[in-house]
């Protein structure tokens, strides 16, 4: 553990060399974020050490992250959970309708629709937050925050979109010293697609 904290506070020091290389990166995933106007979005937050001084309050986060979800504009963001909800939704209709034969062209016609509509919910690109923090031996904190968007209805998930953001903190409230990063790197996110559709879109 030693040498991870060493290692990890060394990165801290890159800190602004890194982010930015990491989110030059991203840049060249543009183009397959044309024609994406949905992304489901959920957060894996991981405190490696056994302490509650870098521990993130995870009813704040998830308050936090819906608000700047909300005001992403033409790019929608929605909660896994409630992304999983119209899944399950969708599957349940597609599942009555294959039981049943469909005998006439309304009814066939309300299955392909079904289908395709189960087809392309699923398809959605879904970007995962995850942040990894790490107290150190001075009292403070050093945390990590990946931003991963993928596309997970095929075999191996193809990753589209990914920035990241370092944190090292001495504070009381570590949870909004890491709300404001992960807020940044969602901007990112819609800065990127607003760029992609305007400039990167068939014309």
């Amino acid at each position: 553990m030693r040498s991870q904290i060493k290692v990890l506070l060394l990165a801290c020091s890159v800190v602004l060399l890194s982010t930015g290389a990491l989110l030059a990166g991203s840049r060249q995933y543009l183009s397959t974020l044309v024609g994406i106007t949905t992304i489901a979005y959920r957060s894996h937050l991981e405190n490696e050490l056994l302490t509650r001084r870098c521990e993130i309050d995870r009813y704040v986060w998830d308050a936090a992250i819906q608000t700047v979800a909300n005001e992403t504009g033409k790019l929608k963001l929605i909660p896994n959970d409630e992304y999983e909800t119209h899944l399950d939704a969708l599957r349940e209709n597609y599942d009555e309708l294959a039981k049943s034969t469909p005998f006439s062209d309304d009814a066939m016609s309300a299955f392909d629709t079904a289908h395709k509509d189960l087809e392309d919910y699923h398809s959605i690109p879904k970007l995962v937050l995850s942040v990894t923090s790490v107290a150190t031996r001075e009292g403070g904190c050093f945390g990590r925050i990946d931003a991963v968007l993928e596309v997970d209805n095929i075999t191996p998930a193809k990753r589209i979109w990914y920035g990241s953001r370092h944190i090292c903190y001495s504070g009381k409230d570590y949870t909004a010293k890491v709300i404001d990063p992960a807020a940044s790197l969602i901007k990112t996110l819609e800065s990127d697609w607003t760029y992609a559709q305007t400039n990167l879109g068939t014309r």
